[in-house]
C-alpha cells in the first residue's frame, strides 16, 4: 500500500511537471520572451521538480521505516514466542522427570511397605549366610598363609641345603676346568715353542751352509787358479823361449794361491766346527719342545675326559636340587592361588553382606515412617495434576507461535528483504568508494 502510494504521489508530481514544461513551452512560443525569462522559467521548474522528487523520496522511506520496524517487531514476537515455548518444553520435562523417579520410590516404598516380613526374613538369612561365608574364608586365609610361610621358609632352607651339597662337585668341576685350561695353556706353548725352536734351527742351519758354501766357493776359486797356473808354468817350463822371470812369478803366484787354498780350506773346517755347537743346541731345543708337546697332547685328552665327568657329576646334583626348590615353588604358588580364591569369596561375601544390611535398614526406615509414603503419594498425584495442566498450557504456547508465525510470515519476509536491500546498498556505497 505504501508502494501504491508512493507511485500515485510520483505520478501527480510528473503530470504537474508535464502540465508546466506545456504552458511554459506555450508561453515561449506565443510571447517569444527574452533569454533572461527563459532561464527564471527554468530554474523554477528544476525547484519544483527537485520539491516533489524529495516528497516522493521522503515519502518511500517512512514507508519503508515503518515496514522495517514492523517486520523487527513481528521478527521479535516469534522470537519470544518461540523461546516461551522452549522454556516450557523444559520444564515440563523436568517435571516428568521428577515424576518419574517420585513413582519409582513410591513404588519401592508400597513394596516394602506390603512385604516387609518377607524382605526382613529374606535379607536376615543371606546376612546369616553371609557371615559365616566371611568366617569361613577369613579362617582358611589364615590356614593357607600360615602353610605358605612354613613352605617359604622351607624352601629357604632347601636352597641352603641344596647350595652346600652342591659346593663341592662345583669346586671339583672348576678343579679340573683350571687343569683342562691349564694344559691347553701348556700345549699352546709347547706349539710356539717348538715353531721358534724349528726357527732358530733353520736360522743356524741356514747361516752355517751360507758360510761354508762361501768358503767352499772360495776353496773352489783357488783350486781352479791353481790348476790355470799350473798349466801355465808347464807350458813355460817346456818352451826354450820363456822368460826365466816369468816363470819365476807364476810359481810364485802357485806358491801364494796354495798358501790361499790351505787357509779357504782350514776355513771351511773351523766353520763346520763352530756352528756345530749352535747346531746341536738347536736340534736339542727343538727336541725338548717336541717331547713337551707330545706330552701335553697326550695328557689333554685325559684332563678333558675328567672335566667333562666331573661337570656332568655336577650339572646332575644342580639338576635335582632344581627340581626339588621346583616342587616347593609349585606348592607355594598353588597355596597362593587357594588364598586368592579364598579372600574373592571373602570379599564377594562382604558385598552380599553389606548389601543385605543396606536393604534391612531401607526397608525398617520405610516401614517405620509411613507418613513419609503418604506424603510422597499425595506430591505424585500433585504432579500428576500440575503436568497436566502444564502440558495444556504448552499446548496453547505451541499453537499460539503458529499462529503468530502464520499472520507475521509476510511482515517478516519483508523486514528481511529490507535489511538484505540496505546491506547490498551499502555494500554497493563502500564498492564505489573504493573503486571510484
Amino acid at each position: 500500500m505504501a508502494e501504491n502510494d508512493i507511485q500515485n504521489s510520483k505520478t501527480e508530481d510528473l503530470d504537474t511537471i508535464d502540465t508546466q514544461t506545456t504552458t511554459s513551452d506555450e508561453q515561449n512560443e506565443s510571447e517569444n520572451t527574452p533569454e533572461v525569462s527563459k532561464s527564471q522559467d527554468i530554474q523554477k521548474i528544476a525547484k519544483d521538480t527537485t520539491q516533489v522528487v524529495a516528497k516522493g523520496v521522503s515519502s518511500a522511506f517512512e514507508s519503508a521505516t515503518t515496514a522495517v520496524a514492523e517486520g523487527f517487531q513481528a521478527t521479535k514476537e516469534v522470537h519470544n514466542a518461540a523461546k516461551e515455548t522452549n522454556s516450557a518444553k523444559q520444564e515440563l520435562k523436568q517435571m516428568q522427570e521428577h515424576l518419574a523417579q517420585d513413582k519409582q520410590d513410591l513404588e519401592h516404598r508400597d513394596y516394602v511397605q506390603s512385604s516387609f516380613d518377607q524382605i526382613i526374613a529374606e535379607q536376615e538369612k543371606i546376612f546369616a549366610e553371609t557371615a559365616q561365608v566371611m568366617s569361613d574364608q577369613s579362617t582358611q586365609v589364615d590356614l593357607l598363609t600360615v602353610k605358605k610361610n612354613q613352605l617359604i621358609q622351607k624352601l629357604e632352607q632347601q636352597k641352603v641345603d641344596d647350595e652346600a651339597k652342591i659346593k663341592p662337585y662345583k669346586e671339583v668341576a672348576a678343579t679340573a676346568k683350571g687343569r683342562l685350561d691349564d694344559i691347553s695353556k701348556t700345549i699352546s706353548e709347547a706349539q710356539r715353542g717348538v715353531k721358534n725352536a724349528e726357527a732358530q734351527l733353520k736360522e743356524v742351519t741356514e747361516k752355517r751352509d751360507a758360510a761354508v758354501a762361501s768358503a767352499n766357493k772360495a776353496l773352489e776359486n783357488s783350486q781352479a787358479r791353481q790348476l790355470s797356473l799350473r798349466e801355465e808354468l808347464a807350458g813355460l817350463k817346456t818352451d826354450p823361449a820363456a822368460n826365466h822371470d816369468a816363470i819365476v812369478r807364476i810359481e810364485e803366484d802357485l806358491k801364494s794361491e796354495l798358501a790361499r787354498a790351505e787357509q779357504a780350506q782350514k776355513q771351511v773346517e773351523e766353520l763346520q766346527n763352530s756352528f756345530q755347537s749352535s747346531l746341536e743346541m738347536a736340534q736339542t731345543h727343538y727336541w725338548t719342545q717336541g717331547k713337551s708337546l707330545e706330552s701335553s697332547e697326550s695328557s689333554i685328552d685325559a684332563a678333558r675326559k675328567d672335566y667333562e665327568q666331573k661337570q656332568q657329576e655336577y650339572d646332575a646334583v644342580v639338576a635335582e636340587a632344581n627340581a626339588r626348590q621346583r616342587i616347593l615353588s609349585k606348592d607355594i604358588e598353588g597355596l597362593e592361588e587357594k588364598i586368592k580364591t579364598a579372600k574373592e569369596l571373602f570379599n564377594e561375601a562382604a558385598d552380599k553382606h553389606d548389601e543385605a544390611q543396606s536393604v534391612i535398614d531401607d526397608a525398617k526406615e520405610i516401614h517405620a515412617t509411613p507418613e513419609i509414603t503418604e506424603q510422597l503419594r499425595k506430591s505424585v498425584n500433585e504432579q500428576v495434576i500440575n503436568i497436566n495442566t502444564k502440558q495444556l498450557t504448552l499446548k496453547e504456547l505451541i499453537t499460539g507461535e503458529k499462529i503468530l508465525r502464520e499472520t507475521t510470515r509476510g511482515q517478516r519476509i519483508g523486514f528481511i528483504i529490507v535489511v538484505l536491500g540496505m546491506i547490498a546498498i551499502l555494500a554497493s556505497f563502500v564498492w564505489l568508494i573504493f573503486n571510484w
